[in-house]
């Protein structure tokens, strides 16, 4: 019996910012396998490149070598169009999530932007999933912790078939 085809694959990721002299490799020769269902979490010391490994994921900072595939499909490949609708699949969750969301808007506005922005669902799916966001007239730092983890799901696109963080809020409890 095979085993499953993993949901990513990434094989000796690097980035490095510079060239020559100047040159800092953030990321060295990063590989693992996430399989459907399962959670990964990158730990270590500030400074280290867990953030600069996500963004190179996303292909925010492109990588220097390597390769990332997402069900198959090589993300180095991807361009345009074709690499933004990748993306819609994709979702960095940070440490304190709760501190990345803009403190100046309300809450509802946060959850209803990336599926304005996406546009893969239609009105009526939109005004669905932000309807319970809608209750809510607070905006992030007046939240009460108990809203917290309510609010982080409410912010995982809903629409997605298959995610690689499915409840942010258990992310955030590690």
């Amino acid at each position: 019996m095979s085993s499953p085809e993993p949901l990513l694959r990434v094989r000796d990721l690097k980035v490095t910012f510079g060239v020559g002299h100047h040159a800092i490799q953030a990321v060295a020769g990063v590989s693992f396998d996430v399989l459907e269902g399962e959670t990964l979490g990158l730990v270590g010391e500030s400074g280290c490149g867990k953030s600069t490994t996500g963004k190179a994921l996303m292909r925010i900072v492109e990588p220097s070598s390597g390769t990332i595939e997402l069900d198959g499909v090589d993300l180095g490949a991807q361009k345009g169009k074709a690499l933004r609708n990748v993306r819609t699949r994709m979702q960095m969750i940070f440490q304190d999530p709760i501190s990345s969301l803009n403190p100046r808007r309300r809450i509802k506005d946060i959850v209803a932007e990336p599926l304005d922005c996406w546009k893969t669902v239609t009105g009526l799916e939109r005004d669905a999933m932000v309807r319970p966001a809608r209750q809510s007239r607070h905006r992030p730092q007046g939240l009460r912790q108990s809203l917290r983890p309510s609010v982080l799901r409410w912010s995982v696109p809903a629409h997605l078939d298959r995610t690689l963080a499915r409840d942010a809020a258990q992310v955030t409890d590690l």
